[in-house]
C-alpha cells in the first residue's frame, strides 16, 4: 500500500512539472516561443526588417510555424526557425500539427 502510494505521489508530481509554465525572464525582445499547443507571446509588433525567432522550448512536442507568408516547416523541441519580415502589414499563423488550437497568432509589422 506505501509503495502504491509513493508511486500515486510521484506520478502527481510528474505532471505538475510538465505542466508548468515556463520562465519568460530570458526571452528575447523579437522571439515567440513554442509552448504546449500555444504561442508566447500571441501578438507581437516589430519594425521593418525585424527578424522573429520562434523557439520551441518544449511541451507539446514538434511544433510549426505557417501563414500566408512562410512555413517553418517541423521545429523539433530545443529548435527554432527565424524569418525577417521586409513588408509593413499583420501577418497571421498557426501550428499545424496542433491545427485543432483555435489560436492563430499575429505579428504586426510597421
Amino acid at each position: 500500500m506505501k509503495n502504491r502510494t509513493l508511486i500515486f505521489l510521484g506520478v502527481i508530481l510528474y505532471g505538475l512539472i510538465s505542466c508548468s509554465k515556463h520562465d519568460d525572464s530570458d526571452q528575447g525582445k523579437y522571439e515567440i516561443r513554442l509552448e504546449y499547443k500555444t504561442f508566447h507571446p500571441f501578438q507581437l509588433t516589430v519594425p521593418v526588417g525585424t527578424t522573429v525567432l520562434f523557439n520551441n522550448v518544449g511541451g507539446g512536442g514538434t511544433h510549426t510555424v505557417s501563414g500566408n507568408l512562410f512555413n517553418s516547416g517541423n521545429i523539433k523541441v530545443d529548435d527554432s526557425y527565424s524569418y525577417t519580415f521586409n513588408t509593413v502589414g499583420t501577418y497571421s499563423f498557426n501550428c499545424f500539427v496542433h491545427s485543432n488550437s483555435q489560436e492563430r497568432t499575429s505579428i504586426s509589422v510597421e
